[in-house]
């Protein structure tokens, strides 16, 4: 009986398209601790763990969102920000969250936008977001993104 090589498995599986991307890394996490591929590890593992907050995320996981205010008259409308550095700060976010907890989010949302936190805490974002605001008052504010982008992070 012969025994087939991890690495020819993981091949198989990653030309497969039944294949969960959460099966396949852990395959692939098998293989990297087996040949030593530190590196090609922690990667995996930051995949499925999801990026800590002091960890570096790969360009693939840096989309292109839109602020929302919820107008209490008008529904949800685009939140412009003056400032380009917060602009790119809250409209270009790291996605940080596991594979299986994005996957989860993406097969749950029928809808071609998905909305997403943004990684400041509420507070800090309502005290940004606040100065922008004319009547003082202050709006729900989201972030929006198309599930495309979500997508192709999963692919």
């Amino acid at each position: 009986m012969t025994t087939r090589s991890p690495v020819l498995e993981l091949q198989q599986l990653a030309s497969s398209s039944d294949v969960d991307e959460v099966t396949l890394l852990r395959k692939a996490l098998l293989v990297a601790t087996k040949l030593k591929l530190d590196e090609f590890k922690q990667w995996i593992e930051c995949e499925l763990n999801g990026y800590g907050d002091k960890l570096d995320v790969p360009p693939y996981r840096r989309i292109e969102a839109e602020l929302e205010a919820l107008n209490p008259h008008r529904g949800w409308i685009p939140f412009l920000l003056q400032d380009k550095t917060k602009s790119d700060e809250f409209c270009k976010p790291s996605i940080r969250q596991s594979l299986s907890s994005l996957a989860a989010c993406f097969d749950k949302s029928v809808s071609p936008l998905m909305t997403f936190d943004l990684s400041l805490s509420q507070a800090q974002m309502r005290r940004l977001l606040a100065e922008q605001q004319k009547e003082g008052v202050l709006w729900q504010v989201r972030r929006t993104v198309a599930r495309n982008q979500v997508a192709a992070i999963l692919d």
